[in-house]
């Protein structure tokens, strides 16, 4: 199973899409995509994802290793 699959059946709520172009994973939270767990929705502060998201450290982690070769090579994601 793939890290989308996987996220996306884990957490339901949290609407997980990958970018069909860029490959990055970003979610939705209070209206803001979200691609960097370990930031706030407003992108001021950091976070631990636990209690911002409600997702794991884990899964945090691995969205931020997945996202960040891609975001190097295709830009910041909508919170930057």
């Amino acid at each position: 199973m793939s890290l989308i699959q996987e996220l996306k059946s884990r957490y339901p709520v949290h609407g997980f899409e990958q970018d069909p172009v860029s490959g990055v994973i970003k979610f939705t939270h209070n209206d803001m995509e979200i691609t960097d767990p370990f930031v706030t929705d407003c992108a001021r502060f950091e976070c631990l994802p636990t209690m911002e998201y409600h997702i794991t450290m884990d899964d945090a982690r691995r969205i931020f290793e997945h996202n960040l070769p891609l975001e190097a090579t295709y830009g910041p994601g909508p919170q930057a």
